[in-house]
C-alpha cells in the first residue's frame, strides 16, 4: 500500500461521486431482480448474487444500502425502497434466537432510518420513530439472551454453531446491545430478574480480546501480534476455554481477514460509543478500567506456574485473568527469534523451539489514551 499526504477531498470528490452512481444503478438492478423469499443474497456466482442457507445474515445489508445511498445522495427514491423493504422483510428478524447477526441486520436497517430521523435527514415522525427504537429494543434484548458464561463468571454472545463458539464477527452485533441499554431497555430474565445489556457487552467485548486476538506474547507467543482467529471454542459444561477454531478462514492458525475487519471496526465502535457514557454508568464494572479492558487494552498477563493444566492468575487490578499455559501445551520462542526472517524457521525447526529464561513478557499495560472532550456517538 502507497500512501499519498498531498491528496485533498476535493480531490476524490469526482471519485465518491462515481462510488456512489455505481452503486446506484446496482441497487437498482439487485432491487428490481432479487425475490427475498429465496433467502437473502450474499455473494456472487458468474456474476449473478446467490443465497447460502445458513442463515439470513446479509438481509440488513440488502435494505440496507438504500438507506445509505440515500443518506448520501438525498435521491428519495432509495429511501423509499429502504424504508419499505425494512417494514416488509425485516419484522422476524427482531425476534431471530438462532444467529449472532443483529448488528448485521436491525441496526442496518431500523437503526439507520432511527439515525436518519435523529439528524434531521427525514421528516420526523413521532410514531415511526417509536416504531424504529421499539425494534432495536427488542433486538438488543432477543441478542443478549444468546449468552454463555465461561469459567471466570463473565461470557460471550455464543454463534449460530451453538454455545461453544464465540465467533470474532459478533464484535459488530455489540451495537444491538449498547443502542438497546442507551434507550432504556434490559433483557428480563427467570423471576423477571432485569439483566443489564451493557454489561453483557462489555463481558463479551473482553471475551473476544482475551481469546480470539493474539498479541505475541505469553499464550500467543509463538505467533504474530495483532492476529485474529476466527472462532474460539469453549466446554459448555464448565466455561473452559478449549482451543481456536475457524469456519471460514484457511485453518484455526492463520488469520482470517473479514474477521480481523470485523474486530478492528466493531472495537472501534464500542470506543466511540463508551466514551460518550457517564462515568457512574460504568462504575459498576470498574469504571474508566472498564472502557480500556473491554476494548483491548489488556490487564497484565500471568506467568507459567506448572506443566499441569492451564492455572489462573488474577490481574493486578483483580478485574481479568488469562490462562497460565503450561510450556508442554505452548511453542514458544526468544525474543531474537523475531529478527529471524520467518521463511527461514521450517515447521519442524518452529515446533522444536522451547522458551529460555526470558520472552514472556506482557507485564505491563499500554498507557492509557486521552478521552475527548466532545466524543460523539456514531451509533445513533
Amino acid at each position: 500500500m502507497r500512501t499519498r499526504a498531498d491528496v485533498t477531498p476535493g480531490e476524490l470528490l469526482p471519485l465518491v461521486e462515481r462510488v456512489f452512481a455505481v452503486a446506484a444503478a446496482k441497487v437498482r438492478d439487485l432491487h428490481r431482480a432479487w425475490d427475498p423469499t429465496g433467502g437473502s443474497p450474499v455473494f456472487t456466482v458468474e456474476g449473478r448474487y446467490t443465497s447460502r442457507s445458513w442463515t439470513d445474515w446479509t438481509l440488513g445489508f440488502f435494505v440496507g444500502m438504500p438507506i445509505l445511498l440515500f443518506d448520501a445522495t438525498d435521491d428519495g427514491e432509495f429511501f423509499s425502497l429502504g424504508r419499505d423493504k425494512t417494514l416488509a422483510l425485516m419484522p422476524p428478524h427482531l425476534t431471530a434466537m438462532g444467529v449472532h447477526d443483529h448488528g448485521f441486520n436491525i441496526v442496518s436497517s431500523y437503526g439507520n432510518l432511527r439515525r436518519l430521523m435523529r439528524e434531521g435527514r427525514i421528516a420526523s415522525d413521532a410514531s415511526f420513530l417509536a416504531l424504529c427504537e421499539l425494534a432495536l429494543k427488542v433486538s438488543g434484548a432477543v441478542q443478549a439472551a444468546r449468552y454463555a458464561r465461561t469459567e471466570d463468571g463473565k461470557g460471550y454472545l455464543y454463534s449460530f454453531n451453538g454455545p461453544h463458539s464465540l465467533f470474532a464477527d459478533t464484535m459488530r452485533t455489540l451495537r444491538s446491545l449498547v443502542l438497546a441499554h442507551q434507550l432504556g431497555h434490559v433483557l428480563m430474565g427467570e423471576a423477571d430478574r432485569p439483566i443489564s445489556l451493557l454489561e453483557r457487552a462489555l463481558h463479551h467485548a473482553e471475551t473476544t480480546a482475551r481469546y480470539n486476538v493474539y498479541y505475541g506474547e505469553g499464550r500467543d507467543a509463538y505467533d504474530v501480534p495483532g492476529r485474529v482467529a476466527h472462532e474460539s471454542v469453549f466446554n459448555p459444561n464448565n466455561g473452559q476455554y478449549r482451543c481456536p477454531s475457524t469456519q471460514q478462514g484457511y485453518s484455526p492458525f492463520t488469520t482470517w481477514t473479514r474477521g480481523a475487519a470485523w474486530v478492528i471496526l466493531g472495537y472501534a465502535e464500542q470506543l466511540e460509543w463508551l466514551r460518550t457514557r457517564p462515568e457512574d454508568e460504568l462504575t459498576p464494572y470498574g469504571g474508566e478500567f472498564s472502557r480500556r479492558s473491554a476494548c483491548g487494552q489488556r490487564a497484565p498477563q500471568p506467568t507459567i506456574t506448572s506443566r499441569a493444566t492451564p492455572a489462573r492468575t488474577a490481574s493486578p487490578s483483580g478485574t481479568r485473568a488469562r490462562p497460565a499455559w503450561p510450556r508442554s501445551a505452548t511453542i514458544a520462542m526468544r525474543p531474537r527469534i523475531r529478527s529471524t526472517p520467518w521463511s527461514r524457521w521450517t515447521p519442524r525447526r518452529r515446533l522444536s523451539r522451547r522458551r529460555g529464561s526470558s520472552g514472556w513478557g506482557g507485564t505491563s499495560r499500554p498507557a492509557e489514551r486521552p478521552r475527548p472532550e466532545n466524543a460523539t456517538c456514531a451509533l445513533g
